[in-house]
């Protein structure tokens, strides 16, 4: 039997856009993200600039608009944001080749930058095999501190996951199909068997 594996970003490929952002208001409303994004603000123009790295920014602005909430609080924001406004995003175009890869049986795996509070729940909802993606440490008092656990899955660091991620299943893919927005999902377009850039229209890479 053939095994097929079909890897998907998610913001700006399964969605219109980012959904960090929208989370982070429906968390903190329009004046804590903007408090926590004016704090921030030094670290995210020197991302734009190209001189603090990806990780570095998005710490800071998770740290002032998430750092100290209890982890109990941020699950359940994140299953009511899958819910309710994940819905409101999606790329019908991009549903559709979910929807094609998981009608011929191929194991959909999710890998993102974002945040599991949300993706996870709604990868679940959605039928995604697996989900791969950041996610917050958290303190002894099961507070989150706004660093991530672990690397930020971006970049290269898919590429990790999911090589990790198989070997893990014991079991080997005859065919891998990956889709992704950005020049930080070139290096799991790469590996893939077949890689998509997602933009107004969806070109093959190879």
């Amino acid at each position: 039997m053939t095994r097929k594996l079909a890897l998907f970003d998610f913001d700006s490929t399964l969605t219109r856009h980012d959904s960090l952002i929208p989370f982070l208001r429906a968390v903190r409303g329009y004046w804590g993200l903007g408090w926590g994004m004016t704090k921030s603000l030094p670290w995210l123009a020197g991302y734009a600039l190209k001189c603090i790295p990806n990780d570095t920014a998005k710490q800071r602005l998770l740290r002032y608009t998430l750092g100290g909430l209890p982890l109990d609080r941020l699950r359940a924001a994140g299953c009511a944001f899958a819910h309710d406004n994940i819905p409101t995003m999606l790329r019908a175009d991009m549903m559709a080749r979910l929807r094609a890869h998981q009608a011929q049986g191929e194991d959909c795996i999710l890998l993102s930058a974002s945040l599991d509070l949300y993706l996870v729940p709604w990868a679940r909802a959605t039928g995604f095999h697996d989900v791969l993606c950041s996610s917050l440490a958290v303190d002894q008092k099961q507070r989150v501190t706004g660093q991530l656990q672990g690397n930020n899955c971006y970049g290269i660091e898919k590429v990790h996951r999911i090589k990790e991620y198989i070997s893990s299943l014991g079991h080997k893919y005859d065919y891998i199909t990956a889709y992704g927005d950005s020049s930080g999902d070139m290096p799991l377009l790469r590996f893939a068997n077949e890689g998509y850039l997602v933009k107004n229209e969806i070109k093959s890479i190879k």
